[in-house]
């Protein structure tokens, strides 16, 4: 894809990250900023730090260093206000309630959007907040429209074929109206079908709703195709930050991750 946004200050940004677990860092001095509208890959070794990462922009680790998200700081808040101020994030083993329908995985999604009137007016679904979940279940066909997710709307999640689970949860995120999505491995076990299928999806929310997305991502070439731009970690340390083209270049890329050969490929396909 190819930003819009080009010349726009930063939606996120992330200065001089760091964090620890006992004796061992898992990141270190990580910094980057991503743009309104910005496709964002982050790739790296297994162990390199990158759900780390995801985890102190969202609040379920705690790092020094600074995450703004519209110039608000975001470190020490917790994720529901961080998800309030308009992050959304997926994870990599799916977040769902299997026992639940997927309206009602979106809802869940949703109810960081949905206003009060008190628990007694809540219990009673009166007032407010009869409106406010009305409102909400609209909000949440409108995505599932966007999904092709109709025909699985009243259906348990648990009994879904796992591409569609996946896009339940996408989904979910997309209930939270973020601003900014982060996605943790998306296509993980998916095969090549189900991997276009599901990158369709996700720039087509992209493109309809406004989304910035950050995608952390194995898929080397997936990730290439479609990031405006991409971070590669190593051992929780930035080793590269550019265009795609430059970062399938790098030698330390290549090196500590893409491997010589894969990074020959990867040269001879761009000349």
């Amino acid at each position: 894809m190819t930003s819009t946004t080009t010349g726009a200050g930063p939606i996120l940004e992330v200065a001089d990250v760091s964090i620890r677990f006992g004796g061992v860092a898992a990141l270190t001095d990580v910094s980057f900023a991503v743009t309104p509208g910005e496709f964002f890959a982050i790739i790296g070794p297994n162990g390199a730090g990158k759900s780390t990462l995801f985890n102190c922009v969202t609040g379920l680790f705690k790092p020094t260093g600074s995450v703004r998200l519209n110039g608000t700081e975001l470190v020490g808040r917790k994720p529901w206000e961080i998800a309030k101020l308009g992050l959304g994030r997926t994870f990599q083993n799916l977040g769902l309630f299997d026992s639940l329908s997927v309206i009602d995985n979106l809802m869940v999604g949703r109810s960081v959007r949905i206003g009060g009137g008190g628990v007694l007016t809540g219990a009673l679904r009166l007032g407010p907040a009869r409106k406010a979940e009305r409102l909400a279940r609209l909000r949440c066909h409108e995505i599932i429209d966007l999904l092709d997710l109709g025909e699985y709307v009243y259906e348990e999640v648990g009994t879904l074929a796992y591409g569609i689970r996946k896009r339940v949860e996408l989904g979910k995120a997309l209930a939270m109206d973020p601003t900014v999505l982060l996605l943790d491995e998306p296509v993980g076990g998916m095969n090549r079908e189900e991997t276009e299928r599901f990158v369709h999806y996700v720039t087509t929310a992209q493109d309809e709703l406004g989304l910035t997305i950050v995608l952390i991502e194995h898929d080397v070439s997936m990730v290439m195709d479609i990031a405006d731009r991409v971070l590669a970690l190593d051992f929780g340390r930035v080793i590269g930050l550019g265009l795609p083209d430059e970062i399938r270049r790098s030698p330390a890329v290549i090196e500590a991750y893409l491997g010589v050969e894969a990074g020959a490929a990867e040269k001879e396909t761009t000349t």
